[in-house]
């Protein structure tokens, strides 16, 4: 388990709130980069491992009971009568009256022994009440950040009172997973017909569909991910059509690309490609075709309007 870090211990990491289904993604990605930069995203693991035992640890569990170690009595002497003169150290003591000496002493390799227990105990009562305050941190960076949608949340079935960090994570996702399944058929028939509209920023676009396609992976089902992902990128693909054939071709084209080409139509590719239109719509709109003695224009061009 990473240890905290003293300069770390008042800075709490800011984390947008949550408005919505609409920002919902970002608000994981915010989360985890709380979690990260704050050294705990561990948490979201479920399970604390501890990245390396102690020494007293591993001391402990794999030492076995003590040896006890007993003097020998030693024969000093030996006289006519064969009487046997016995060496009596301090430490002897007698037990019978016949004499039998035993050994009394204390063991240094025992009182050792229970330091390294004592020691190991203390160290592990250290860490869990570390590992509790590190799961208490990241359940409060994420409760401030659902203020605005608390009340909301709580009555679809949101459990506020949960404190492991990775259940209280997944929680949040899961009220609106539950109610992207209820919509789901509703979600897919509308993202194979959305279109840019020739009135309205492609922005806009983008938005809408980055939104649905968000909530169409939600939704999960029986295809992976990925499947669903490349089914969403065919209808958007298929929806851009009409409004620009050249954009089409070339959309068609990379995604019919090998599987781990770097020209596979991917996500992120179809959200640059339109964040690169956008920006070009946006030049035209602020500085006009007048402006630029036509150079927009050329642009837009460019952008495979």
């Amino acid at each position: 388990m990473p240890p905290v870090q003293e300069d770390h211990r008042h800075h709490m990491s800011y984390v947008p709130a949550l408005e919505g289904e609409n920002n919902l993604d970002e608000w994981k990605r915010n989360v985890i980069r709380a979690l990260t930069s704050r050294g705990l995203i561990h948490v979201l693991e479920g399970v604390q491992h501890d990245q390396e035992s102690s020494q007293d640890e591993v001391e402990c569990s794999s030492s076995s009971a003590p040896e006890v170690s007993v003097e020998i009595c030693t024969v000093s002497s030996f006289d006519a009568n064969d009487y046997f003169e016995v060496s009596r150290p301090l430490s002897f003591g007698t037990t019978s009256d016949t004499e039998c000496y035993v050994c009394t002493n204390d063991h240094p390799s025992q009182s050792h022994t229970n330091s390294n227990v004592d020691a190991a105990s203390d160290m592990s009562a250290r860490q869990e009440k570390q590992r509790s305050m590190e799961r208490s941190e990241a359940v409060l960076l994420m409760s401030q950040s659902l203020v605005g949608v608390h009340e909301w949340l709580v009555l679809h079935g949101f459990d506020a009172s949960e404190e492991n960090p990775a259940r209280y994570f997944q929680a949040v996702q899961d009220v609106f997973t539950q109610l992207s399944t209820w919509t789901e058929d509703s979600t897919k028939e509308e993202l194979m017909k959305i279109q840019p509209d020739p009135f309205k920023p492609i922005e806009a676009y983008q938005q809408r569909l980055s939104f649905l396609r968000n909530r169409y992976l939600r939704a999960g089902g029986f295809w992976s991910r990925d499947d669903r992902e490349r089914e969403v990128l065919w209808w958007a693909i298929e929806g851009i059509k009409a409004w620009s054939t050249t954009l089409h071709a070339r959309l068609t084209r990379d995604m019919m690309e090998a599987p781990g080409s770097g020209q596979r139509l991917t996500w992120p590719r179809l959200m640059q490609q339109l964040a690169f239109i956008h920006e070009c719509d946006r030049y035209d709109y602020i500085l006009g075709p007048e402006a630029t003695d036509g150079q927009s224009r050329i642009m837009i061009k460019k952008c495979y309007r």
